[in-house]
């Protein structure tokens, strides 16, 4: 049998590793990378909803997300939506597709989404009538 290497950051290299154990798979765990928190300022509002990618921006996001909690989250998926929720948000809506797929199923309607990122992320481009602000 071949191994599976698995690269992600942690947390999640170690639960991806031992999921593939349960299923009778030889994983390596050699994340290639470290998350760290960022420094950065809000950037000024006001802001309809956070649009986050990841679980990280929740984990990492620093003290000032507290001044968010009332914002409603649009997440990528299921892990980053729980992250959401244990840092004080609630989650309007979880993706599926990834973050673009997020952007494209929301509702026309003007709307200015905070998106929570780190230093590199993924390139996205907002429907008409939703303002990104990262």
């Amino acid at each position: 049998m071949k191994p599976l290497i698995i690269l992600r950051p942690e947390p999640g290299n170690a639960a991806s590793a031992a999921a593939a154990r349960a299923l009778g798979l030889e994983a390596i765990a050699a994340p290639l990378f470290v998350i760290e928190p960022l420094q950065s300022p809000l950037p000024p509002g006001p802001f309809d909803a956070v649009l986050a990618g990841s679980a990280n921006a929740f984990r990492h996001g620093g003290a000032d997300l507290n001044q968010l909690t009332a914002l409603l989250v649009y997440a990528v998926g299921e892990a980053t939506a729980q992250a959401a929720r244990a840092a004080g948000f609630n989650v309007a809506m979880i993706g599926t597709g990834g973050l673009q797929s997020v952007l494209d199923a929301l509702s026309p309607a003007p709307m200015r989404l905070l998106r929570l990122a780190g230093r590199d992320r993924v390139e996205l481009s907002p429907p008409p009538g939703i303002e990104l602000t990262e």
